[in-house]
């Protein structure tokens, strides 16, 4: 069994794209974000709590690298400080991404 502590940034980018793919319509704040990607990964206590060695939350930096990532890949934006939106490239993807689960 794997003793993998936390969901890779690979494995956060569907979960993220969907996320703000459904609340486009609305601001989609970073605290948001980090429960709404927690909750879905089920995240244990320990989990949300790990820290980094520079006393940084563990999980916010996962989903910020996450985001950073998807970012440079034209998928996600900077609304505003701390408010994150999915780009027409980044549904486009998602959506193909989607259904190819289907096919």
């Amino acid at each position: 069994m794997s003793k993998k502590i936390l969901p890779s940034c690979s494995e956060i980018y569907t979960p993220l794209l969907c996320e703000l793919y459904f609340k486009s319509k609305q601001a989609c704040y970073t605290t948001e974000m980090y429960n709404a990607l927690g909750n879905r990964f089920r995240l244990s206590n320990k989990q949300w709590n790990l820290k980094m060695r520079d006393g940084r939350n563990h999980w916010e930096n996962r989903v910020q690298s996450a985001k950073g990532n998807l970012v440079s890949k034209g998928y996600v934006y900077n609304v505003s400080h701390g408010c994150w939106g999915i780009t027409e490239e980044g549904k486009g993807y998602l959506l193909s991404i989607l259904l190819l689960r289907f096919i």
